[in-house]
Formats: structure tokens, C-alpha cells, sequence
């Protein structure tokens, strides 16, 4: 499949959009979603790792335009925090306001393809039984181990390779990511 270039700011409105309720919540879930959707699709949108995962500067900034644009709504939450795991103590959830949605029935006119196939990319991930961010999340970085290293790995080799990256990945983790990424078929498992 060929690389398909998607400018970061149309693909987070668009995944704000077809998300349950029209809502994201979570930074991280917003990011794995953008993450799976380039993975699936082709979209030419660089990750890196990072804490939770690939993460994306691009997906990022194109969200804080969207919400100084006033395209998107962020609601901050404090969050207790009750263990050491956890590097920020918030969260962040996204909405589309009446101009967002606006700007993203244009660019739908504009370009009918890509965000009919964004549409399909998200129904069929946020379908799976376990899409969570934290699943996601381990997903995420299980196939960007797995494509960094371009060969089928076991699991020993990949927890060695996660911890390398300040990532955890246990059996029971790579379990649970091994299940969501071969039912996206990502991934065949032997």
C-alpha cells in the first residue's frame, strides 16, 4: 500500500469525530488512536517512542492548534494519583465544537476517500473488545518493537527490547497486545 500524506490537524478531527460520542478522552488514547490508524492506513505520520508508546510531536501540535483554533474543546481533569506509573496526573478530553465540525465537513467534500477509509480505520479499531488506551498502549509498543527490529521476535526478546526503551512488557502484556494487534491484522502469531 502506498503512503497516503495526511495533514496531523485533518486526521485529529477526524478522529475526535468518529470516536464514540464524538469525544476522545485521554492524550494517550488520541495518540494510539492517530498511531494504529497511520499503522493501518499509510498515512505517513512519524512516531517516536515515548512514555506510553509511539508518540507523535505532529499529532500533538496539531491538536493545541485545533483547540486554539477553537476547533476542538480540551477539558483538563485532575487525577489522583495512586501510583508511581502514572507521569502526569491529568486528563485531557476532546470535543468537536460547531466550527470544527464545520471545517471537517469541508475537508470530508474535499477529500472523500481518505476520510471514509479514517471512518472504516476507526470502527474497526475502537470495535475490538479490549480498545483501551491502556491496551492500545501496549499494543503500540509492541509493534513498533516489531517493526523496528523488522523480524518475528519471541517474548523474551521482546521485553529485553522494551526495556531498552524505558517500556515494560510482560507475558501477560504481550498476551493481551498480541490478541488486539492480530485481530487488526497487524501481526501473525505462532
Amino acid at each position: 500500500m502506498e503512503t497516503v500524506k495526511v495533514d496531523p490537524r485533518d486526521l485529529v478531527l477526524a478522529i475526535v469525530a468518529f470516536n464514540a460520542d464524538s469525544r476522545v478522552v485521554g492524550r494517550t488514547f488520541l495518540q494510539k488512536l492517530a498511531y494504529f490508524l497511520n499503522e493501518k492506513l499509510k498515512l505517513g505520520v512519524e512516531f517516536e517512542p515515548h512514555y506510553y508508546g509511539p508518540y507523535s510531536e505532529s499529532i500533538a501540535m496539531a491538536t493545541k492548534s485545533l483547540v486554539a483554533l477553537d476547533f476542538l474543546v480540551e477539558a483538563e481533569e485532575r487525577l489522583l494519583v495512586v501510583s508511581s506509573d502514572i507521569y502526569e496526573p491529568r486528563r485531557y478530553t476532546y470535543d468537536l465544537t460547531l466550527a470544527g465540525r464545520g471545517v471537517l465537513d469541508g475537508i470530508k467534500q474535499y477529500k472523500p476517500a481518505l476520510f471514509k477509509s479514517i471512518e472504516s480505520g476507526m470502527r474497526e479499531i475502537t470495535s475490538k473488545e479490549d480498545c483501551n488506551y491502556e491496551c492500545l498502549s501496549l499494543a503500540a509498543k509492541t509493534i513498533h518493537i516489531l517493526k523496528s527490529q523488522g523480524k518475528p521476535m519471541k517474548d523474551s526478546e521482546l521485553s529485553i527490547a522494551a526495556k531498552d526503551l524505558g517500556w515494560k512488557l510482560g507475558e501477560k502484556e504481550l498476551d493481551r497486545a498480541a490478541k488486539f494487534l492480530k485481530d487488526l491484522g497487524l501481526i501473525e502469531v505462532s
